[in-house]
């Protein structure tokens, strides 16, 4: 339908038709072979994706299935209707003291239940957001937070000059 802004992965809201005939609204991110990411980062986001596809948490972004064709690889998520932190942080007036504790901690439990995340033997798939901005958090009509784009590539987050830079621990920038 629409590209959803600037990122380091492209990415399109779309409509998705179910087999049932029915539609629903759906975020797809997009990768070509052979662009700004090599081999092990887009292996790395399609792992990532796939693991992240097997969880439903209230707080999470949805990730509904991944889509590797010849040279491209689309992971499809819920399209989630409210607005982004970023854009609630900067109006006027900014958001109170319980809203933006109500955001800090839905985020703090999606994050929770994504770094939990364990394979079939219980044994811990260690995934972790990465890239966590307030460009990332989506606050929708019902007044919960939900982290999106849990998926990303990894050597993203370190090129100089991104503003998510100011977003990183700083051991990934060291």
């Amino acid at each position: 339908m629409r590209p959803l802004g600037a990122r380091a992965v492209r990415a399109w809201a779309a409509i998705e038709t179910l087999p049932d005939g029915k539609t629903r609204l759906a975020v797809v991110e997009k990768v070509t072979r052979g662009g700004d990411l090599d081999d092990q980062e887009i292996a790395d986001w399609i792992r990532d994706a796939r693991r992240l596809a097997t969880m439903e948490h209230p707080n999470l972004g949805r990730v509904r299935d991944v889509i590797i064709r010849d040279d491209e690889i689309l992971v499809v998520s819920d399209y989630l209707d409210g607005a982004l932190w970023s854009e609630l942080g900067s109006k006027d007036p900014r958001p109170g003291l319980e809203m933006s504790l109500r955001v800090l901690v839905d985020v703090l439990l999606g994050l929770s239940a994504m770094h939990n995340l364990r394979d079939a033997k219980r044994e811990p798939l260690h995934v972790v957001h990465g890239e966590l901005t307030p460009d990332c958090v989506v606050v929708g009509l019902d007044g919960g937070a939900r982290v999106v784009r849990p998926c990303r590539t990894r050597g993203d987050g370190n090129k100089s000059g991104r503003s998510a830079n100011a977003y990183l621990a700083p051991e990934i920038l060291l």
